[in-house]
Parts: C-alpha cells; sequence; structure tokens
C-alpha cells in the first residue's frame, strides 16, 4: 500500500520491523554537461551550447543498464518518444504515475527527441526496468548472471529508492495541508532516526546492507549504484523549508491504544496548544502523535549537527556506489560558461542530499553528480528550463519535466549511465571482434569494484584536497573515467587497471614511473564480506566496524623516499561535533573504508613503489580471507616485466619460466627461433597474479635455439 509524501512521491509499504513501517521511496543534458560526459558524444551531435569534444563519439549503444524502482506500479512508460524500442519492463510492471520511474529512465538513455535538454547520458542505451518487491529474491540475482529470465549478465543497476528516514512531510487523513511524519518507532522518548548512518541487518529485504554486501561479493560482477536519499536536515525544527508549523489544538493520544489521554485534574482529554505531529504506523494508518515539549528529541531536523550522518539505509552498504547531489557546474574558458568542471568550479553539494559519515565512521557517499539544477548556471549557459532538471514524465508520450524535479533519484543515474559510457569503450578497445548482439565473456568482465574504483579514482576534487563527507571523493567525471580505460590499454591490458587476490598477511608491491606534468591518482577498492549488521532499531549510532578485510595501499617516491598514504577523514563518533567533520582530509593509514584513494595533483616525477597488503581481519572477524583487490591508476606506469628463470624439458618442447611484475598486467607469450623482425608468434597468454609467476608453454616445435618474450597484451 502506498501513501503520499508533500512532493508528490510514492512509498510503498514492506511491512513492519520492531515497530518500524518499513517502505521504500524513489530518491541530462546539462546535467551531463556537468559531469563532461556530453565530452564523449559525437562531435556532430546538435548541443545548445559549448562544449569539450574528445572525438570518441560514445552513445551508450550496446549497453544494457538495469533499475529498480520503489512502488508497486514502478514501471517506466515504455511509449514516450525518448524511450521507445529502448525499455523492456521485465516484470511487467504498471506505469509509476508519479513519473519518477520514467524520469529516472530519461536521465539514463532519454534520447531528447521532443526535447533537448533531456536528453540522457548514455542516451543509445537499453533499459531493462523492474519495482523493487522482488529485488533480492529473483530480480537481481537473475539480472546478474543467476537463474532467472536474464540471458545477460547486466554490470549497472540503478537504485533510485531507500528507507524513508526521520521526518518527512506527507499528506495525512483530515488535513488539506502536508504535516511533519515520524519514521521510527511509537516510543515518544527516541531520540533520533535509528536507521540513519546505520549498517543494517533487517529481517525485511530489500533494506538489508548485509544482504545486499552479500549480493555483491556473490555476483561479482554487478555493481548497484544507490543515491543517497534526501533527508539531510529535513524537519520541523530549523529547516527554513518548513511551512506547516502552525500551532493548533489537538487532542494527546495514546499511542498504544489510540485512545485520548485523560488528564486526572479534570476527567477530560488532555489539550495541547502546540504543533501537530504525526508518526507513521503503516499502510493507511497515521495517528495523531504526541506533541513534544522541544526535548523528546535529539534534534528535530534529520542527521547530527551540521546534517552530518543524515544517510539513510541502503545506502550505507559498503560494496554499492552511494551517489549524493550537487548543483550545476560550470566554468567560463574566456569567451563562454560551459557545463562542466575546472579548476576554480564551485562544486555545492544540494542541501537535501545525505551526508556522512556512517554510524561505524565510513566514507558515505562515494561520491556526487548533477541532482538539482541552478538557475544562475543553467541562465549562464542559456538553457530554457532554469530552475529544474528536464527529463521525461509518465503523463503522456511527450510530457516531460520542467519544473520541480531534483534529488539524488537522478544524480544517481547520471553516474550509472556515465559508467556505461565507460564499458561502451572497453568493448570497443578490448572486443571489437565480438559478432553484434555477441556478449563479453563472463571470464573478461570485470568484477564490481573495479566500476566502482574507475567512478572514484577519477573524480574533480573540488576545495581541499581529498574527500570530504558531504560530496565523497568529489564530482563524478565521466570522460576521465573513460580516459583510464584508453590509458590502460595504450599502456597495455591490466596496466592501470588491475584485479588480483591477497590472502591474509600478504603483501605485493610494483614499480611505477609517474609524470609530473599531469595529476597521479590511485585507488584501491575491495568487494569485502558482510560485516556485522545491526537492527533497524535500538541504541542510536552503533560504532561496531562494517569492515572485515582491511587492505592498505600506499606508494612511496624512491628519489626523496616520500610516502604518500590513502586520505583519511575524522568521523568524531563520539562528539559528533560539525566542526571536526569538516576539517580537511589528512593522509594516513585506513582500517575503516573498503575503498583508499590516494591523489597528488603535482606529484613530484620519477619511480613510486606501490604497495598493497592485507593486514589482516577487523575485530578477528572469521569472514576475513583471500580477497580479491581492484587498483585503478592514472599517471601510473609499470616497468617492464623481467623474466626470471627458463625450464626446458629435454625434448626442447615444454618451457616452464617465472617472471617479475606488476600484479593484474595481461600478456602475450611470444616466441622466435631467429630474434628477427616478424619472426615473433604469439604462443599464449598469462596474467600475472602476483609479483612472481610461473607460466608453462608446451607442445613447441624442438629447436636449437628458442628466444621468448613477454608483451603487455592490448
Amino acid at each position: 500500500m502506498e501513501s503520499v509524501n508533500s512532493d508528490g512521491g510514492l512509498e510503498l509499504f514492506q511491512g513492519f520491523e520492531n515497530g518500524i513501517p518499513l517502505k521504500t521511496r524513489g530518491h541530462n543534458r546539462i546535467g551531463a554537461g556537468s559531469i563532461a560526459a556530453d565530452e564523449l558524444w559525437p562531435s556532430s551531435l546538435s548541443i545548445p551550447w559549448a562544449t569539450g569534444d574528445s572525438g570518441l563519439g560514445l552513445t551508450g549503444a550496446g549497453q544494457t543498464i538495469a533499475i529498480w524502482e520503489a512502488n508497486d506500479l514502478g514501471g517506466v512508460r515504455t511509449s514516450h518518444g525518448d524511450l521507445t524500442g529502448r525499455v523492456n519492463q521485465v516484470d511487467g510492471a504498471g506505469i509509476d504515475t508519479t513519473g519518477h520511474a520514467t524520469a529516472v529512465a530519461g536521465v539514463i538513455i532519454g534520447s531528447g527527441s521532443g526535447n533537448a535538454e533531456a536528453r540522457g547520458v548514455a542516451y543509445e542505451a537499453k533499459i531493462d526496468a523492474y519495482e523493487n518487491q522482488g529485488l533480492l529474491a529473483q530480480e537481481r540475482i537473475a539480472a546478474a548472471g543467476g537463474t532467472g529470465n536474464s540471458s545477460t549478465i547486466i554490470t549497472l543497476g540503478n537504485n533510485s529508492w531507500g528507507l524513508p528516514n526521520g521526518w518527512r512531510l506527507g499528506f495525512v487523513p483530515q488535513r488539506a495541508q502536508p504535516r511533519w511524519i515520524w519514521n521510527g518507532t511509537i516510543d515518544v522518548n527516541e531520540r533520533n532516526s535509528p536507521t540513519l548512518g546505520r549498517y543494517t541487518s533487517s529481517s525485511s529485504a530489500p533494506f538489508d546492507c548485509v544482504e545486499i554486501d552479500n549480493f555483491v561479493v556473490t555476483a561479482k560482477h554487478h555493481l548497484p549504484i544507490h543515491s543517497a536519499g534526501n533527508d539531510r536536515q529535513n524537519g520541523p525544527g530549523p529547516n527554513p523549508n518548513a511551512p506547516f508549523n502552525h500551532p493548533i489544538s489537538v487532542t494527546r493520544i495514546n499511542l498504544a491504544t489510540g485512545d485520548p489521554v485523560i488528564n486526572p485534574a479534570t476527567g477530560q482529554p488532555f489539550i495541547d496548544d502546540t504543533f501537530e505531529y504525526w508518526i507513521d504506523r503503516g499502510p493507511g494508518l497515521l495517528p495523531l502523535r504526541r506533541p513534544s515539549n522541544g526535548t523528546t528529541f535529539k534534534d528535530w531536523d534529520n542527521g547530527d549537527e551540521g546534517g552530518y550522518d543524515s544517510l539513510g539505509t541502503p545506502g550505507t552498504a559498503k560494496n554499492i556506489l552511494t551517489v549524493g547531489s550537487c548543483l550545476d557546474v560550470v566554468y567560463n574558458d574566456g569567451v563562454s560558461t560551459i557545463p562542466g568542471y575546472r579548476s576554480g568550479s564551485v562544486v555545492t553539494r544540494s542541501e537535501f542530499s545525505g551526508a556522512g559519515p556512517t554510524d561505524d565512521g565510513r566514507l558515505k557517499p562515494d561520491l556526487v553528480a548533477v541532482g538539482e539544477a541552478s538557475p544562475t548556471a543553467r541562465q549562464s549557459i542559456g538553457a530554457t528550463v532554469q530552475d529544474s532538471l528536464v527529463s521525461p514524465d509518465s503523463l503522456s508520450n511527450s510530457a516531460y519535466f520542467t519544473e520541480d524535479l531534483a534529488g539524488t533519484s537522478f544524480s544517481a543515474p547520471a553516474v550509472t549511465a556515465g559508467l556505461a559510457l565507460v564499458l561502451e569503450r572497453r568493448k570497443e578497445l578490448y572486443f571489437d571482434d565480438l559478432a553484434p548482439g555477441e556478449e563479453i565473456p563472463e571470464i573478461d568482465l570485470w568484477k564490481a569494484s573495479t566500476l566502482k574504483a574507475i567512478a572514484i579514482n577519477g573524480v574533480d576534487d573540488p576545495g581541499a584536497p581529498g574527500p570530504d563527507f558531504e560530496r565523497g571523493h568529489g564530482l563524478f567525471n565521466a570522460r576521465t573515467s573513460v580516459e583510464m580505460v584508453d590509458e590502460d590499454h595504450s599502456l597495455g591490458r591490466g596496466s592501470q587497471i588491475k584485479e588480483f587476490s591477497l590472502d591474509i598477511g600478504e603483501t605485493v608491491s610494483w614499480f611505477v614511473s609517474v609524470s609530473g606534468d599531469d595529476p597521479l591518482a590511485i585507488t584501491a577498492a575491495w568487494s569485502d564480506p558482510a560485516g556485522p549488521g545491526q537492527g533497524l532499531t535500538g541504541g542510536d549510532d552503533p560504532t561496531v566496524e562494517a569492515l572485515v578485510n582491511d587492505i592498505d595501499i600506499q606508494i612511496e617516491h624512491l628519489d626523496s623516499q616520500t610516502l604518500f598514504e590513502p586520505w583519511t577523514l575524522n568521523p568524531d563518533l563520539g562528539g559528533e561535533s560539525a566542526a571536526v567533520r569538516s576539517q580537511d582530509a589528512q593522509r594516513g593509514p585506513d582500517s575503516v573504508n573498503n575503498v583508499e584513494r590516494i591523489s597528488n595533483a603535482a606529484p613530484p616525477a620519477g619511480i613510486y613503489l606501490v604497495t598493497v597488503t592485507h593486514s589482516g581481519a577487523i575485530n578477528g572477524n572469521s569472514s576475513a580471507g583471500e580477497q580479491l583487490v581492484s587498483v585503478v591508476s592514472t599517471n601510473a606506469a609499470p616497468l617492464i616485466p623481467v623474466i626470471d628463470t627458463i625450464e626446458v624439458s629435454p625434448d626442447q618442447t615444454d618451457f616452464i619460466f617465472t617472471y617479475w611484475s606488476d600484479p593484474g598486467a595481461f600478456y602475450d607469450i611470444e616466441t622466435s627461433t631467429t630474434l628477427e623482425n616478424g619472426s615473433w608468434t604469439t604462443v599464449g597468454i598469462t596474467v600475472a597474479e602476483g609479483v612472481e609467476n610461473t607460466v608453462t608453454v608446451d607442445d613447441l616445435t624442438a629447436v636449437p635455439k628458442r628466444f621468448f618474450r613477454l608483451k603487455r597484451s592490448q
């Protein structure tokens, strides 16, 4: 059953857990420019404002993306002119009359045929659409390549929904105007929304971080992209957008029985002349909440001081990519104002966008993208619609949202679509010999953590270097992310985008050459087994670490012996001070997050030593063990491999040799009997599983002399 919020969004009731009603709710072209996606589009494409041009001509063609929506009418209007023929509503859900599902689809794949400002980021891709009631039971497993009705492994899944948390404005019975509704337990002394920042273990999927993290570990190749939620500083207190705080006379209600509370002195019900608040008791049940004297709640707005700790489940899961919202980003090239980021650009976090830290101190959101229009920015570039995102609406086959469209629900699909352009480019470079419609073999698909690392490693980093709890690691940049694939291809597959495994206590190190002309960035990410989950109720802010495997990365400049460690932030879990949480990031060891990023905008040129270590289990967690790690870098070219030893069989046809390499690198094994140009023949391939590797080549013709070399694959 659904209830209606003041923003017109629907909420789907899924059941109760310890008195809390469990629901899910939903959380373009200028936005595409802000994340540099338009620079990847064909140069022949008509764009009504100035833009850069990468020459790559990416459109999302050949990519299929899954989306899940939050209500039982979660369907996309598949007949919309921007979407016709490219959306498969897999579960047959009816059209979402709020337009949320259709707008999300438009941000990803909208053609812009009826409104040029509504063109999606990957405007020639396709979508498999679902409503999220069957999310974990069947649909996501099927989409990720498990049993089910999907024949294709879908590697990207957009999830613009989340659990309502704390306060929200909504319509209630017999009230013409919205009222503030508390999404919590019926305990009037509850001091904070327990779900904000929580790493949850719920009996009711799909709100469960534990379930989702374990899914990503099992599915391997499917990355869920989640919106960070719009709960930050929502509430009837200091929120300046709270117009319905008018005092009225209401009867005090006993929430346990629903009966009026009797004043023993008068024998009559208590009458409170104060504000009207309600508590959510489930589908269609919104009984009057006893007004508070102002001290019942820790906060009258969601989150801690300064709006921190305002991100709800399941955006708090470890292995997903959580996306917050910012306003349009622009720069001026001296002639024109252009969507996109350059030094000096302002990246303003949307006031509503959920902020970290999580209850155990992890960094969330991971990054931001445009989810809200900036009228000033849009006016400066000559946009027609200046105060809203623009995307297809479900009202008709030609309708568009042109007002009041904002939220992390629309920043997340922009990133999802940007990563689809990354996958399109990878397919062009490495798998261009596939027949039309033929899929990349599963063995060659990236792990989910690799896609996540690419998105994070390529961010634009506004303000002070390093991340913060409001914008994560920074502003997603689709072009930079795609260029990592090109750099990896030019240097050799696995040179810049690596996947390898480490056991507890194991360390790998390799040398890289760094230019002083370009920024250096290196990111390690891993899909960590689920940690100890917390129920949806209980004490505020449980600090039990969710991390299981502690992976550490560092790099050392050999000439100066300068050591660079990952960026870290102080979550101040004890004091919860906004002043502390807003401090600039520092470098140091990290045993909290399953993403670690090192960056330097102006690195000293020279040779660096990269070291990745499995430092062990957090709190002795029994789930710890061998862990696959994704390491992605820019401007860090590995040195050439070295063949160390060769063993030859008596008949000189079988060869076993060891070689030293950077881990995760792909090589063609080539042989020659003369060393003449054109005499080299590829006789096998090898992937460096670690620093020292052994490979066997057999069944070669016996000759007096034979030479081998390793050539990085492309």
